[in-house]
This record gives structure tokens, C-alpha cells and sequence, in this order.
């Protein structure tokens, strides 16, 4: 097809907004739009090339797979392999193990399937993923699988052509709905419910063969309703009827055939836009991780000014490789290569051998879970309970079906992180102790949280299961209950702690049919359905403070000097804590002691995630150092006897 320079101008668009909203979170809330700017392109292009190959009777899968893999796998490649290099460098071993998972998935295009069995794009922890951001091309890829096979069927007949893309678009876009309502985070990375936004593009394409005119006024009514959605939308739009509107504009400005004055350099950009769209994240995530916090202005700057230097050396070595389709020969074992050799790393458990991480190891050990069950609980469970086990997590010390007291954490993931630390605190006092907790569901009778009804109904449940357990457990004498808190009504501050953000988490509402009064009431049923199976002591400890960062900043890297280490605000923690201490207040009875962390964390003014060692092992849970000191600072008030 003819060489389009104002369809390079709009990938420049897209790439640039991308890399703003990844450099400069605040400054293009709705930046990462530009992602559904591509599939648009990308649809429109690969249609236009299919058509005319099957038009002149030149269509042949083998060639167009040799072209998509020697257009993508070169520049590919070396962003991988020198992603492994400084994971190897620079990575902890459970980073560099996951970096290595995230190489070879990444390696086969599988990486947005993997991402949803882990976290969200905009997570707090999403800067530990380097890959992150080649989940788009799995979406890409797959689509690039599926859509020639028609061609093959249908390439002649443009009638036929329309009505499959019409259908595959209809149907995609109906099934993001349908995933969003049960699971957005599924519905963001899957790629079945992102295949509308490619047929948008390829029907675009479908409808100009037969119409070679532009109306350049529509062109210029979607570049204003493209910067719109920049500006006015933010990452807490993920609606796939918000992407109506990017794609809208994409498929707008294409057909329009707008000619930006000069281009303002977007055309250049647009020329490496797949390269520096590899290179940036990757840039971006290893200097966060190395200065162990978001970027600062000028840090950013030099980020971008490293990405678009390493895309246009891709782009000036690396891509000529497009142009020779048997390169595929080679292209294709290295990266098969390449991702082996990832797959390895995450094997041998991101190689925790390394020199440069021996003198690092026991200060990085320190930001390290327990594990999530053991068979000594596994064993009690299968006794009490007659069905499956539920709840996510279960531990218990190895003497804890001996007969001798027994102190019960129950909760959510929060218990969990309390277990080894708060275990040899209660062993040193004569109590075993056994945790009974579930994943993003506080043990609160009656509290139904959820992304879905499914999930709600599996909280209840688990709920049940780990009151009916502890209720039946003879030698409970104490409970200790811990959950996130907050987080449940209003999800996680929003970027840094200030008043305002603090104040907007407050106001923002994840769930409507949940309030305070719901944990108030829950807390009041599990202490008196506790007390009446005559458990003598119930505990419920209150959320730690919060962590607009990662605790690793402390941690000195291979090759770098210590780290500073920072602290919080404790006006802005009592602020965020407010309104759930009161409910929790309101809902304990006289029998329910309330443990506030408060005093341990904070100074009058600061709080703290280092005090000899490392309080936190992510932004919001403890380490099992951390709880070993909180429990030694609560020693009295729970061993009182």
C-alpha cells in the first residue's frame, strides 16, 4: 500500500502520549490511550496489506508470518536479552526469577495472559515488571493469528470480509462488557476483548477501497476528541465504552487523512514508535527500581532522552532486518533462545547465587512472606471441615493439635503476613498459634466484598469456614483479628500521600453497597459469635500505616550505594484511618480489645518502615521482622496472663 506519513504523525501521537503518561503520571492522565490508538493502526494497516496481497493474487500465510515476524522479533529480541543482562546485575533474585517468567512468556507473546493471573497495569507494584507494558503485543499478535486465516477463506470477497470483521467486532466489544462486569482486570489484558478495537481499524480499511476521498474536517474532529480523552479521562477509566472514544478518534483522524503543519518531528517519532515503545518502560522501570522511588522531573526526562536514543539505534541497525523475510531462519531460534533462557532464570529461582548479591541477601530476606499454607494447618482444616478449604491462607506451629493453648490469627492477608513474626512471640509465651485468613476478604461475618458476585459469594463462604473452624477448635483460648481496613470501602490512595489525595480516598467509594456500618455490624457478629463458643479473649488490630512507596528503597542494590530510607506523614495515616477506627470502635464490644499499631510505627509526627530492619514487606503488609516487633510492642496487652 502507499507510504501514509500522517498515519506514522498519529503513531507518533500515540507513542508520545504513552511515554508522557508513564514518565509524567499527572501531567497525561489519559496517556495510556495511545495503546488503544495502535490496535486501531495496527488493524488498519495489516487489513489494507492482506486485501491487496489477496487482490492481486500474491496471499500466502507463510510469507505474511516471515514479514510479521521479521518486522517484530528483531528489535524484540534485544530488548529482551538486554532486559536479562540488567536483571542480572541489578535484580533481587525474586525479581530477577519473575523478570525471567515475564522473558519467556513474552518470548511466545502469551505475556497479557500471564499479567492477569498477577496485578493491574496501574498497580503500585507495576513498576517491578519491566515487561509490563508487552502486553499489548500479545493482544497484536494474536489477532495477527487469527485474522489472515479468514483472508484465506474469504480474501476475495470484500462483501464476506466486512460482515466477519463486523461480527468479530461486535462480538469482542459485547464480550469486554461481559468480562468487565465480572472482573476489569481480565478485561483489560484479554485479548479477545480487545479484538474490536483491530476490526475497527481493518473495517475502516474494508469501507477505503472503494472510497479514496478524505474529509479532512472528520480527520480534525478526532484529533480533538483524541486530546480530550487524554486530558479528561485517567487511569480509573478502563471501561472498555471510555475506549469508545480513542478508538472512535483514531479510526476519525486516519480516515480524515489529517496533515499536521510539518508534523512537528511526530512523524519521526512515528517512524520508531515500536522500538521506542519496547525501549521505554523497560528504561523507566530498571530507574525506578535503582533510585527506589517514581522518577523526579529530571530523571524522567533523561529516561525518555535514553528511550528515544535506543529506539533510534533499533531503528537504524536492528530493523533493516525487516526487509529480509528469511532472516526468520534465524530470528526465530534466537528468540526461542532468549526465552529459554528466561524460562531458566524463573526455574532456578532468579539465580540467588549471583556474587553481587551475597552481602545484599539477609537485608533483602527481610522483605520476604511466609508461605501462604503448611500441612500441620492443612491437617486441623481436614478435620473441621467436611468440604473444601476456601480460604487462602493456613498455617499453624507444629505443636498446635497437641492439646496446649492456642492463639488464633484470623483475617485477611494481613494475618498472614503477621504469622512467622507474631508465632515465635507466642511460642516464647507459651501459646501455639494457628492462622486461618483469606485473600481481599476480612473475616468480618456478613461483610460480602467483591469484584463480582462469585468473589462475594466465595468471601461469605470463606468467612463461614474459618468462624466454624475456630469455633470448633477446643484449645482456642485467644483471637487476634487483622484486616486492611480502609481499603475495602475506598481502595488505595491515589499517587503520593498529601491532604488532598488522602481526603479524595475518603470520598471515593469501590463498592456502594458497602459502608462502615457494614464492618461496624461485622465486627460486632464474628466477637459475639467468638464469645459465645467461649473463646475468653478476642483481639482486632488496626491497619498499619499505608506506603506511598516500596519498601525496597532501603535496600542497597547490587553496585549502588545504601539507599535513603522514608517516612509518612502521621496526621495523613490518622486521616486515612479515621473513619474505620470509629466503625471498629463502635463495633467492639467489652470483650474485644482494640490494638492500635499506631505508637510502634510513629514518632509525634513521622512514621516509619525501617527501625533497624525492615517493619514493611510491600507497601501496606509487615515483614516478618516487622511483625516480630510490633508483636514484642503488644506483648503486654496480649500475654497479659
Amino acid at each position: 500500500m502507499q507510504y501514509r506519513s500522517d498515519i506514522d504523525a498519529l503513531r507518533g501521537i500515540a507513542v508520545g502520549a504513552v511515554l508522557l503518561f508513564h514518565a509524567f503520571p499527572k501531567a497525561l492522565p489519559g496517556g495510556y490511550l495511545g495503546v488503544d490508538v495502535f490496535f486501531v493502526i495496527s488493524g488498519f494497516l495489516i487489513t489494507n496489506i492482506l486485501f491487496h496481497d489477496c487482490k492481486e493474487d500474491r496471499f500466502s500465510l507463510l510469507n505474511f508470518y516471515q514479514r510479521r515476524m521479521a518486522r517484530l522479533l528483531p528489535s524484540l529480541i534485544v530488548v529482551l536479552a538486554c532486559a536479562l543482562a540488567l536483571g542480572w546485575l541489578f535484580l533481587f533474585d525474586d525479581e530477577f526469577e519473575q523478570l525471567g517468567f515475564h522473558v519467556f512468556r513474552s518470548s511466545i507473546y502469551w505475556m497479557n495472559f500471564t499479567l492477569i493471573d498477577e496485578i493491574g497495569y496501574f498497580d503500585v507494584d507495576a513498576i517491578y515488571k519491566p515487561l509490563l507494558h508487552l502486553w499489548s503485543l500479545g493482544v497484536e499478535e494474536h489477532f495477527y493469528i487469527i485474522w489472515p486465516l479468514v483472508f484465506l477463506v474469504f480474501g476475495k470477497s470484500l462483501h464476506r470480509l466486512r460482515i466477519c470483521l463486523w461480527v468479530i467486532a461486535f462480538g469482542s466489544f459485547v464480550y469486554s462488557l461481559f468480562l468487565f462486569s465480572s472482573d476489569p482486570n481480565v478485561a483489560f489484558f484479554h485479548s479477545l476483548a480487545r479484538f474490536w478495537q483491530l476490526s475497527v481499524g481493518g473495517l475502516l480499511a474494508l469501507y477505503s477501497v472503494s472510497k479514496k476521498t478524505s474529509i479532512p474536517s472528520v480527520g480534525w474532529a478526532g484529533l480533538v476528541l483524541l486530546f480530550s480523552s487524554l486530558l479528561l479521562f485517567d487511569k480509573t477509566d478502563t471501561h472498555p465504552a471510555i475506549t469508545l472514544l480513542p478508538t472512535l478518534s483514531a479510526m476519525l483522524i486516519i480516515a480524515g487523512k489529517v496533515t499536521l503543519p510539518m508534523y512537528g518531528g511526530l512523524r519521526q517519532a512515528g517512524l520508531i514508535s515500536y522500538p521506542l515503545y519496547l525501549w521505554h518502560w523497560v528504561v523507566i522501570a530498571f530507574m525506578s527500581i535503582l533510585t527506589g522511588s517514581e522518577l523526579a522531573a529530571p530523571l524522567a526526562w533523561t529516561a525518555l532522552a535514553i528511550s528515544f536514543g535506543l529506539a533510534y539505534l533499533n531503528y537504524r541497525f536492528i530493523e533493516p532486518l525487516r526487509y529480509r523475510p528469511r532472516a526468520t531462519r534465524v530470528l526465530i531460534p534466537v528468540v526461542l533462545a532468549v526465552g529459554v533462557t528466561g524460562g531458566l532464570v524463573d526455574v532456578n529461582e532468579g539465580l540467588p547465587n549471583r556474587t553481587q548479591l551475597t552481602t545484599l541477601s539477609e537485608l533483602e530476606k527481610q522483605l520476604e512472606r511466609g508461605a501462604k499454607a503448611d500441612d500441620t494447618c492443612q491437617s486441623v482444616a481436614s478435620t473441621y471441615l467436611s468440604d473444601e478449604r476456601l480460604f487462602a491462607y493456613c498455617r499453624a506451629s507444629d505443636d498446635v493439635a497437641d492439646g496446649g493453648l492456642v492463639i488464633a490469627l484470623v483475617g485477611d492477608s494481613h494475618a498472614h503476613a503477621l504469622f512467622d513474626g507474631f508465632e515465635r512471640v507466642a511460642r516464647e509465651n507459651g501459646y501455639s498459634t494457628l492462622l486461618l485468613a483469606n485473600s481481599s476478604c476480612p473475616v468480618l461475618e456478613g461483610f460480602r466484598w467483591g469484584r463480582n458476585s462469585n468473589e462475594k459469594d466465595r468471601c461469605a463462604a470463606a468467612i463461614e469456614q474459618i468462624l466454624s473452624l475456630t469455633e470448633n477448635m477446643p484449645n482456642i483460648e485467644k483471637v487476634i483479628i487483622s484486616t486492611r481496613g480502609p481499603v475495602y470501602l475506598h481502595g488505595e490512595v491515589s499517587g503520593s500521600f498529601t491532604q488532598e489525595s488522602v481526603e479524595q480516598s475518603l470520598i471515593t467509594v469501590s463498592d456502594p453497597s458497602l459502608s462502615y456500618d457494614d464492618i461496624r455490624d461485622g465486627l460486632a457478629r464474628t466477637a459475639t459469635r467468638l464469645s459465645q463458643a467461649g473463646i475468653a479473649e478476642i483481639y482486632y488490630l488496626l491497619e498499619n500505616p499505608e506506603l506511598d512507596f516500596n519498601p525496597k528503597i532501603s535496600v542497597p542494590r547490587p553496585f549502588l550505594a545504601r539507599l535513603e530510607t522514608r517516612t509518612m506523614q502521621r496526621d495523613l495515616y490518622e486521616l486515612r484511618m479515621q473513619p474505620y477506627k470509629n466503625a471498629i470502635q463502635n463495633g467492639a464490644s467489652e470483650n474485644v480489645t482494640i490494638l492500635d499499631p499506631t505508637e510502634f510505627f510513629c514518632d509525634i509526627e513521622q512514621c516509619f518502615h525501617f527501625l533497624g530492619g525492615q517493619l514493611y514487606s510491600d507497601d501496606d503488609h509487615t515483614s516478618i521482622f516487622g511483625a516480630e516487633m510490633l508483636t514484642r510492642h503488644l506483648d503486654q496487652i496480649i500475654f497479659n496472663d
